[in-house]
């Protein structure tokens, strides 16, 4: 079998020269000052940095109170409810809970 050498590169294309795209009008535009424009989210929503070896309540005071953060709270709180009034808990996990690992502790920390 004959050695061959490496492969030539292939031809360089010329390309073709575009304009500059035109401006873009403003005229239309309505501005307003920063300070006068009112946030759905402020500082104290933030998260919180959790510290080594704090109670598991202080981690969960230290989510954010937005989004995801409202809604991993009152999980816990129905969860805390339903086993304070003795009733069960039903869980239902998609196929990704599963897939990374999540299940580990859905079931050791259901079997307590």
């Amino acid at each position: 079998m004959a050695r061959r050498g490496p492969a030539a590169p292939p031809p360089k294309r010329a390309r073709a020269k575009r304009e500059p795209p035109a401006p873009l009008d403003l005229g239309g535009v309505r501005t307003y000052a920063l300070a006068s424009r009112r946030n759905k989210v402020g500082v104290a929503d933030f998260a919180r940095p959790h510290a080594r070896g704090a109670a598991l309540s202080r981690f969960l005071e230290g989510l954010p109170r937005v989004l995801g953060g409202l809604s991993f709270r009152a999980l816990v709180d129905d969860v805390l409810r339903a086993r304070t009034r003795g009733r069960p808990i039903v869980w239902g996990l998609g196929a990704h809970v599963i897939k990374v690992g999540g299940c580990r502790g859905v079931i050791f920390g259901n079997a307590q």
